[in-house]
């Protein structure tokens, strides 16, 4: 992100705008997954002399979330899901941000239901055909389709924790 003092335009990294109680930190960094790391921009232009700087230096491949094209409000549309027990929410509402990053984090967790845990998902998700995207608080996760995600972690630190405990 060095180039961020040269474009203006550069933002940041998706772990680093937004903030998330620690109760919370495993099932959104799980939701998020690889997304974790994409990086916020101004505009299109920006992501667009970002991807070319990438290239011509051959730095690798990065996603970018340009403010004026990424927008996942009014996504989700099952509201009937929220209210099933053990249900605690969708993502995005349980994570912290500037306004202006907002649409950022309703495209990336604005689809995901976190549950209490497996049990309650598996309800979930049979009772909704396998149709949604649920996360326990736990990290377990159940794609549409029926797959299940899961397993112990290698360590007990995660990015959004090492961030939180940093501005602690």
């Amino acid at each position: 992100m060095e180039q961020k003092e040269q474009n203006k335009g550069l933002l940041g990294v998706v772990s680093d705008l937004i903030q998330v109680e620690k109760k919370y930190e495993v099932a959104i960094e799980t939701a998020l997954g690889g997304n974790i790391q994409n990086i916020v921009t101004e505009d299109e232009e920006t992501a667009k002399k970002m991807i070319s700087f990438l290239k011509e230096n051959r730095l690798g491949r990065a996603t970018f979330l340009p403010l004026t094209s990424v927008d996942g409000k009014g996504n989700f549309k099952n509201m009937d899901a929220l209210k099933e027990p053990g249900v605690i929410g969708l993502a995005n509402t349980l994570v912290k941000t500037e306004a202006k990053y907002e649409g950022v984090t309703a495209y990336l967790l604005g689809r995901v239901i976190v549950t209490e845990n497996i049990d309650f998902a598996i309800k979930l998700a049979k009772k909704n055909h396998y149709s949604l995207h649920i996360v326990t608080l736990e990290g377990e996760y159940l794609s549409p389709g029926g797959s299940m995600t899961g397993g112990a972690f290698r360590n007990n630190s995660n990015l959004l924790g090492r961030n939180r405990e940093i501005e602690e």
